[in-house]
């Protein structure tokens, strides 16, 4: 006969194997965080049958059918645990899972001797809490790291919820035997309170877990947009956006912004003579040389083809100049090594610069810096040209 508590267990146990079936679809055809989905996967199916076995007890006999739910709940709490580590990189513990297998054995093996039911009761729920801490202090620390805090908590709160249930679950067990540990199946205040914090609980757990996943993915999706294939810095969308913003910045502060304009000398030459696979890595070659002296506040972008933009915030034109003397004589003194050859590199730089009191566009100071690079081109290659600053002289000096 149904009661009110069975059918909210076969209501846990079926959305338990929904997700399941959703991570596992999630790991198999659309290859989103694979390893991860799948210990996610697992844990759900465990859960699903564990909780049906819990309410089709009755067939089988109480005791066994009990602990061997409790077993499989309890290594899919470690499953929970794993696919976290997995997810965030977080090194794999090397004693907390064979342990928590071994306490289920010991409580299995006790159950089976004795059938003391508190007992057995009371470890699960020691255990099932410890690793559910253990695994929300990992998509704690991971995802605020990765996400932020808002995420972070998002995350971490149904599986702190679920730890702190557990233990309440437990105290209750050890108090209140009578009530707690008598028949999980009778319609009683304890027992219907527990069944629907189950339900609930599992359920923003698997919300939470599917949020890590969706919430990694938005972010690839948005680094594609704003990322550079080849080189990985920043395309030109998302580093003239980034100007933009910094020159909206400095009108309210009335510090300069700088940019370096670069483009690689004889790049289609070289194209030519190697093919596009030597070109590609001397892009790569000089990017990787140009990052080593840039600082921590400067952004790089490729603007198109052979071309890079850097913009330097707080820096005058002086400071710009010798930072792109810097950038030029690190890529002409180290040739790119391709097939057993040496490649010698150069580039042309123009630097520009935008104070307060000019009010320039970021359009404008685009122009200046690409007029001062194709001085550089025209007056021999492999140099620094610094453009013009007068209004009205839009040329190089």
């Amino acid at each position: 006969m149904l009661t009110n508590s069975s059918i909210l267990l076969e209501a846990a146990s079926a959305s338990c194997a929904l997700a399941a079936i959703m991570f596992w679809s999630g790991a198999r055809f659309m290859k989103l965080s694979a390893r991860a989905t799948l210990n996610w996967a697992v844990a759900n199916a465990l859960f699903s049958v564990g909780t049906l076995l819990t309410v089709r007890r009755a067939d089988s006999g109480q005791i066994p059918l009990y602990v061997l739910a409790d077993a499989l709940e309890l290594i899919g709490f470690v499953f929970v645990h794993r696919g976290l580590g997995i997810f965030f990189q977080s090194p794999p513990p090397k004693l907390e899972h064979p342990l928590v297998i071994g306490i289920a054995a010991l409580s299995m093996a006790y159950a089976y001797s004795t059938g003391h039911a508190t007992i057995r009761l009371a470890i699960y729920c020691v255990v099932a809490s410890w690793i559910l801490g253990r695994a929300g202090l990992v998509a704690l620390k991971g995802a605020r790291q990765e996400f932020g805090w808002p995420a972070a908590s998002a995350s971490a709160l149904p599986i702190i919820a679920a730890c702190i249930a557990e233990l309440l679950r437990g105290a209750i067990g050890v108090f209140e035997p009578a009530s707690a540990t008598s028949d999980s199946l009778r319609d009683t205040t304890v027992n219907l309170w527990m069944d629907w914090a189950n339900l609930i609980l599992s359920l923003a757990l698997n919300i939470s877990l599917a949020g890590l996943v969706v919430a990694r993915l938005v972010a690839r999706i948005r680094d594609l947009t704003l990322t550079d294939p080849l080189t990985g810095v920043m395309n030109r969308r998302a580093v003239e956006d980034f100007l933009a913003r910094q020159m909206a910045e400095q009108r309210r502060h009335g510090s300069p912004v700088s940019v370096v304009y670069l483009d690689l000398d004889h790049f289609k030459a070289l194209n030519d003579l190697y093919g596009h696979a030597a070109g590609d890595a001397a892009i790569n070659h000089a990017v990787d040389k140009v990052r080593t002296q840039l600082r921590a506040g400067d952004a790089l972008g490729r603007h198109g083809g052979e071309e890079f933009l850097v913009v330097m915030l707080n820096t005058d034109a002086q400071g710009a100049q010798a930072a792109a003397e810097r950038m030029r004589s690190a890529v002409a003194t180290a040739p790119l090594v391709w097939q057993e050859r040496l490649l010698r590199l150069s580039a042309s730089f123009g630097v520009a610069t935008a104070s307060a009191s000019e009010g320039l566009t970021p359009e404008e100071l685009l122009h200046r810096a690409d007029k001062a690079m194709y001085a550089a081109k025209e007056s021999g290659r492999n140099r620094v040209v610094v453009a013009a600053r007068a209004s009205g002289a839009e040329g190089a000096r």
